[in-house]
This record gives structure tokens, C-alpha cells and sequence, in this order.
């Protein structure tokens, strides 16, 4: 996926992945915030994939060990990010969201 098709966006949390950041060491978060930043600049090289959703399309970016799931919403050029969590445990988790 081409990161750069994000430029202009905003970005949001959700309530879930606002707790998830809680839980997350500062450096991690500090890292996760730039990855974003990038991506709604739209810089190209980010490591975005789509995943198979039963409900609708989301996505994923990858921010070393950890990775963020998130949703668009084209009408309101908006990001919503529904999950941030260790690679070993975010799919099982935003699974249920």
C-alpha cells in the first residue's frame, strides 16, 4: 500500500487503543506518534498492509516489534486507530473490536 494516498489525513484513537497506549513504554509511544506523523504527511516506505477483516478493511502499520491496527473513513479524511499492541498479541485483541 502506498502511504503517501494518507496525506491530509487527521488521525483519531480510539477508546480501546487510547488504553492500549497506557499500557505502552513511553519510548514506544514516542515512536508509534512519529510513525503516525509520517504516515498522515504522507511519506512513502512505511510498512502498511491490509488485513482480512470480517467486518470491514483495516489496516496495519508496523512500528518495529509493535504494531498499530487502523480504520479510515474517507468522507471525513479521518485515521482511527482501533488497536496498538506487541505483534505476538494485537490481532488476537482487535479481533474482537
Amino acid at each position: 500500500m502506498i502511504a503517501n494516498q494518507f496525506g491530509g489525513f487527521k488521525y483519531t484513537f480510539s477508546e480501546s487503543a487510547k488504553k492500549d497506549l497506557k499500557k505502552l513504554d513511553k519510548f514506544v509511544v514516542k515512536r508509534i506518534a512519529d510513525k503516525l506523523d509520517e504516515l498522515v504527511a504522507g511519506k512513502d516506505g512505511l510498512s502498511i498492509k491490509m488485513l482480512v477483516s470480517p467486518k470491514h478493511p483495516r489496516y496495519r502499520l508496523r512500528v518495529g516489534d509493535y504494531r498499530m491496527v487502523f480504520e479510515i473513513n474517507k468522507n471525513e479524511i479521518i485515521i482511527i486507530i482501533i488497536g496498538v499492541g506487541h505483534r505476538k498479541e494485537i490481532y488476537k485483541k482487535i479481533m474482537t473490536r
